[in-house]
This record gives C-alpha cells, structure tokens and sequence, in this order.
C-alpha cells in the first residue's frame, strides 16, 4: 500500500535495444498521510538520484528509501505557494510490475509531491511533480488506465483524481508535472489528511537487450 501523509503549508528515447514486448503491469496501491511542513536538506540528493539510475536493483532500493527520507526543502510543488494556503505531501515511489513477475519492475514513479491549494473561496488546485524511472526494464504509458489519488479524511474518500501521466521513456529520468481544479468544500480541505494511490494498470513495453 502507497499512502501520503498530507501537511500544510502556510505560503506560497533511448535506442540500441534489439528487441521489446508489449506487456501489462501493474502498481501496488500507496498512501500518505498530510502533516506541517518540514524544511529539509538536499544532501545526498544527487547520490540517491545517480543510485535510481543504477542497473542493480539493490542500488536502485537504497536510492528510493533515500528519496524516501530526505524531506527535501525546495518543493516543487505548489508551483506558485504564494497564491495560498495548501497542503503537501509525498509519496517515494510507486512501481509497475508486470502481472505474475515478481521482483522485476518494469518501471516506476520516484519523489511523487502532491499539493492541494486553495486560490480563492471554492477554488482549489491539485498539482503533482514526480520523476518517471525508466531506468527500470522498460517504458510504461497510462492509456490503459490514469493513476488514480484519493484524497481521504481519515478512511472517507472525499475527492478522486486522475491522471494520464505522460510516458515513461526507457533509458530516461525525466520530471512529470500535472494540475487540474480539484472540487473540494472548505471543512474537506481543512480536514484533507492522506492521499491514497489504489492500484492501477499501465501498458509498458519491455526492454530486451
């Protein structure tokens, strides 16, 4: 499970592969809960983004646990914190694996940042940066079927979002953004606390070398 612990903030194609196959994969589904906001270091943020782009999964483990934990400061996300108040949170990764293959990813979301804004009465802003890992043992692409983000008050779901993430290409680590009005009442706003990820498909293309 995924999961997003949600706080607050006051401001503000790569070639030379011999062959592929078409494949389905799938996420596990994820959660975070929404806190205050921490400021943070970037030490050690380019060494665990270097480790992602490592061929041995243990490299590519510790790299997402470090993403996981350094609770960097410079959010990229909301874009603007200056428009209003939000809430934040972030999930460390989310990976697609394929349907009866274990231990094998065939690619990934990393450092997904999720904020919810509120610009004016009755008007609020979802936005979500994340890094697509490539650097797995394929592309992936969201036409079967979006990521889907609950927003919850406790365990009741109050808002769904989805989102047709651009495709995850092989051999790259690129930054996906997405943002889209959010229909929220003030009270579920201000009592917004975790972000859910169900499990959901993917279409990927596997990689053989």
């Amino acid at each position: 499970m995924v999961a997003a612990d949600f706080f607050r903030r006051n401001s503000r194609a790569f070639s030379g592969l011999s062959a592929s196959r078409r494949a389905r994969s799938r996420s596990e589904p994820s959660s975070s809960k929404l806190h205050c906001a921490k400021c943070g270091s970037d030490a050690g943020y380019a060494i665990a983004v270097e480790a992602a782009r490592s061929k041995d999964p243990r490299q590519r483990y510790r790299a997402a646990i470090a993403l996981g934990a350094i609770g960097r400061s410079d959010a990229q996300v909301p874009s603007d914190a200056a428009r209003g108040e939000s809430k934040y949170g972030r999930i460390p990764f989310v990976y697609f694996y394929q349907d009866g293959v274990i231990g094998d990813a065939t690619f990934g979301l990393l450092d997904i940042e999720i904020a919810v804004q509120r610009r004016a009465p009755k008007n609020f802003q979802l936005e979500i940066y994340c890094i697509g890992d490539g650097y797995q043992s394929g592309r992936g692409s969201s036409e079967v079927q979006p990521l889907v983000v609950e927003f919850r008050i406790g365990s009741h779901t109050v808002a769904v979002a989805q989102w047709r993430y651009p495709p995850v290409l092989n051999g790259h680590m690129d930054a996906l953004t997405f943002s889209n009005a959010i229909d929220l009442t003030e009270s579920d706003f201000q009592n917004l606390d975790g972000a859910f990820l169900p499990s959901v498909r993917a279409e990927a293309t596997i990689c053989l070398e």
